[in-house]
């Protein structure tokens, strides 16, 4: 792991071996990490110490993961989020509805999936106006048009229904560009955009750039 990844990491999990995983993990990558088995004492470390990334079990004792984060939100405002857990990423979706969160994760881990959101974090650090931008496209020459256009942002392009949603799920962008000629079904993926994250923004466009149409909505 390059150097540049120098920040400071606190999992809260309260299954030892998840929290032994992910501490030798982050050893292994050179970033200083600390775990805590429950919510309470988790609050009160976020209160007296700043941590970069937090990664938080949903399912915990004492305090679950929706309320300690919460908690830590008020404690710890100027940390990202990363939710965690081993059963359905829909039900995770639900229990943090309205709370903005980094990135979703479910167990057992992918370890790509964490190197991206550490890749991620990093570049936005470095790049403190870069917005994170979703493309939904079809075609190929749309795609490059919109990758050439944005250079200067973190571009994600999705190319089926099941993709751009998975990625929704998972990562909260700052926008979304949305052809409305999508797979013929945009008006449906535009509902289920809404209902998972309500306040995005969505730019609508015309896949056909000789006749562009942009509509946006807030």
């Amino acid at each position: 792991m390059p150097e540049k990844f120098k920040l400071k990491v606190l999992i809260i999990d309260d299954e030892g071996v998840v929290r032994d995983f992910l501490l030798n993990f982050f050893e292994f990558h050179g970033i200083k990490a600390k775990a805590i088995e429950d919510g309470v004492k988790a609050v009160e470390l976020a209160a007296s110490e700043k941590f970069d990334l937090v990664f938080l079990d949903l399912r915990m004792p004492k305090m679950n993961g929706a309320e300690t984060l919460k908690k830590l939100k008020e404690v710890s405002p100027g940390s990202k989020y990363i939710m965690m857990t081993g059963y359905s990423l829909d039900d995770l979706l639900k229990s943090v509805e309205g709370e903005k969160i980094e990135a979703f994760i479910t167990k057992p881990f992918d370890i790509n999936e964490i190197l991206l959101i550490l890749k991620d974090y990093i570049r936005q650090r470095s790049s403190a106006n870069m917005s994170n931008i979703l493309v939904i496209v079809s075609k190929d020459d749309v795609s490059d048009f919109f990758h050439t256009l944005l250079k200067h942002y973190n571009v994600t392009a999705a190319r089926t229904t099941v993709e751009a949603l998975d990625y929704i799920k998972r990562k909260d962008f700052d926008c979304i560009f949305l052809d409305m000629e999508f797979a013929c079904c945009s008006e449906d993926l535009y509902i289920q955009i809404r209902k998972i994250r309500p306040h995005i923004k969505i730019i609508s466009f015309s896949g056909n750039l000789s006749d562009p149409r942009v509509e946006i909505s807030q």
